[in-house]
């Protein structure tokens, strides 16, 4: 896996083994959803004896490829700059993909079989308490001897159709927490959003396209609706 880095070198010229991330469960398109669900699985990509994480960053480190057994991705990370957006970032993944599934291919690891595809936005928020910029956040009203809410998580999981067909859910999580190194160090609350949607053996790239393409509106939606109206005055999102 390493000679796939070749074919990177020049835009991702950072390389390094990480730990796996642990398999994720197939999202059962059936509401509720049922206590158990299959697991990922995939050919394992060995290092050292142990399966790894091939983790390729571009130079500033703001842009990310990552491959193990049973994922493709990648993510962009703040690194002082604005945000570049899924107009820029989405053609940038879709490149690097098909790079990846001709590599597999010529080398005889392939053909690849997508599972499930996963569209992630992840805000690391220093300036506001969650019951500010999340609506469903608010805290219930306790004696006053108490005191004022200190911190919360809340996580959600939603149902997504698309023309009345199940297509996925949509999961989010808002958690206090603590970055040790810049850039925005220091104490804050984690919000993602991330949708994921099995593929059903639909595994062209077009196919997998219409996907994305769902979980991203999904999410830009989502956020739209769970964001309070102070957050978007605070934050100068037009919305």
């Amino acid at each position: 896996m390493i000679s796939f880095w070749n074919e990177v070198a020049k835009q991702y010229p950072n390389i390094q083994w990480q730990m796996p991330m642990p398999a994720m469960p197939i999202e059962a398109l059936v509401s509720p959803l049922p206590p158990g669900m299959p697991m990922l699985a995939g050919p394992m990509l060995m290092a050292g004896g142990q399966a790894r994480r091939l983790w390729l960053s571009s130079q500033d480190e703001s842009l990310l490829i990552q491959v193990q057994p049973d994922r493709f991705f990648h993510n962009w990370r703040s690194r002082g700059e604005e945000y570049p957006h899924y107009e820029q970032l989405g053609p940038l993944f879709w490149k690097y993909y098909e790079l990846f599934i001709k590599f597999v291919s010529d080398t005889g690891i392939g053909p690849l079989q997508p599972l499930q595809v996963e569209v992630s936005y992840i805000n690391w928020i220093l300036d506001l308490r969650a019951t500010d910029f999340l609506r469903t956040a608010e805290p219930a009203p306790l004696d006053s001897s108490i005191g004022e809410l200190e911190d919360q998580i809340w996580m959600g999981k939603y149902f997504v159709r698309e023309d009345n067909r199940p297509v996925g859910r949509l999961s989010v999580e808002c958690s206090p927490g603590f970055r040790p190194a810049p850039p925005k160090s220091g104490a804050g609350i984690q919000f993602g959003l991330t949708f994921r949607g099995p593929t059903h053996g639909r595994s062209s790239v077009d196919d997998l396209k219409v996907l994305v393409d769902i979980g991203r509106r999904t999410v830009v939606e989502a956020f739209g609706a769970l964001i309070t109206k102070n957050a978007n005055d605070v934050w100068g999102r037009v919305t």
